[in-house]
């Protein structure tokens, strides 16, 4: 207002009405009042208002007439209401939070589950490489199949863990590593290793669902794992130069049909073959009965025998009278007539069915690295139940 009236002096413009011209000169007026100081604008006691003479009324429009107020001179404001719920509200917030908590989660574990299969797979390939099995560089050679021979596993499938599956033997001249690794990559059925542990077993087969059961570390052994686990052993007897304190026998020359005594002659004769050929302090034999595998350990210098289950079992009747008889005759040819002494120490006890397999290996690696040959009832008196870490050192050796 103030510069509008500015405008109209500098354009020489006449203010013909009265009382515009009475409200023009009070607003020159409480101007050069407000530029003294004399007269200060608070809130709507403005200049206009002042010199109008008439209080401005909250709500009204200026310049319009009176009469006029914001809500009839420029129409009302659009208000919807909207019922909301909130407990529907909070649920679906929730909701939508649990959803994306849960696929944070889920992406981080399969992030964390695949870093780890990666790590154990690469560790299993690094470990067949110690062994001799080396890498070549025709990785996609294709893999020719053949039928190999079953041996078939006795005994029955019913006991505290899960049946025994079949295994393998046949002779083939390939690369182990290229072998596994398309296996690994292709899905093929099994894998052909060397025994060095056996030498009436050049080679023999393992199946890729063991493998896999194997990195996973959630199933049973079976037969070929423990073979494989022999032969590791055998390796880690001559890397501590404890090749002479120490012998491997193959579980699969242990396994015997209780309705065939043939089959039991069979495995006392490869026993006493075993005691005689090799000549060592103790003999470590991996057992399967029942789908439960425990440890025998058979000593001819101290005459004993010793039996480390993880369920705190004996022996059955028939495998009991083939390692004494076998140890018997052994020691009959070496001019000793007494009786062989049995040990029933009670070592760590699994928790489950699955386990029985680790729990063979981890006694048996620990007998080679503590080179241990007596005090077996003071050593193994321990019942406590392996770790979620010992299970996976134990696939990783």
């Amino acid at each position: 207002m103030i510069h509008g009236r500015e405008q109209d002096k500098r354009k020489g413009e006449s203010i013909t009405s009265e009382a515009a011209k009475v409200v023009a000169e009070k607003i020159d007026a409480l101007v050069e009042e407000t530029a003294k100081g004399t007269f200060v604008p608070q809130g709507r006691d403005d200049i206009l208002t002042r010199a109008i003479g008439t209080k401005e009324h909250g709500g009204r429009v200026r310049g319009v007439g009176p009469g006029y107020t914001l809500s009839n001179y420029f129409g009302r404001c659009s208000r919807l209401t909207q019922t909301i719920d909130v407990n529907q509200h909070l649920s679906q917030l929730q909701t939508n939070l649990e959803r994306q908590i849960k696929e944070k989660f889920d992406a981080e574990f399969e992030q964390k589950m695949a870093v780890e299969r990666e790590l154990m797979q690469q560790t299993f390939l690094d470990k067949l490489k110690t062994m001799g099995f080396t890498q070549t560089l025709q990785i996609n050679e294709e893999i020719e199949h053949s039928s190999p021979q079953k041996v078939d596993v006795h005994g029955s499938t019913k006991g505290s863990c899960t049946a025994a599956q079949e295994n393998y033997k046949e002779d083939l001249t390939i690369d182990n590593v290229q072998k596994l690794l398309c296996m690994v990559l292709r899905s093929e059925e099994d894998i052909r290793i060397p025994l060095e542990h056996e030498p009436n077993t050049a080679r023999f087969f393992i199946p890729a669902k063991c493998i896999r059961e194997l990195l996973v570390g959630n199933a049973w052994l079976d037969f070929s794992i423990l073979q494989l686990w022999c032969t590791c052993m055998h390796r880690l007897c001559i890397s501590r130069n404890r090749s002479k304190v120490f012998g491997i026998l193959d579980p699969v020359c242990l396994d015997f049909n209780p309705a065939d005594p043939s089959t039991k002659s069979k495995v006392q004769g490869h026993i006493q073959t075993r005691l005689r050929d090799l000549n060592k302090v103790c003999y470590l034999a991996p057992y399967l009965f029942k789908g439960h595998w425990q440890l025998i350990i058979i000593c001819p210098k101290d005459n004993s025998l010793v039996v480390l289950c993880s369920m705190h079992r004996d022996l059955n009747e028939g495998m009991i009278k083939i390692v004494s008889k076998a140890l018997e005759v052994h020691q009959l040819c070496q001019g000793n007539r007494k009786k062989a002494k049995w040990f029933r120490p009670k070592p760590r006890k699994q928790p489950n069915g699955n386990d029985c397999g680790y729990y063979v290996m981890k006694n048996m690696l620990d007998i080679i690295s503590a080179n241990i040959t007596k005090s077996w009832m003071e050593v193994f008196n321990d019942p406590t139940t392996l770790t979620e870490d010992d299970l996976y050192d134990l696939r990783n050796q």
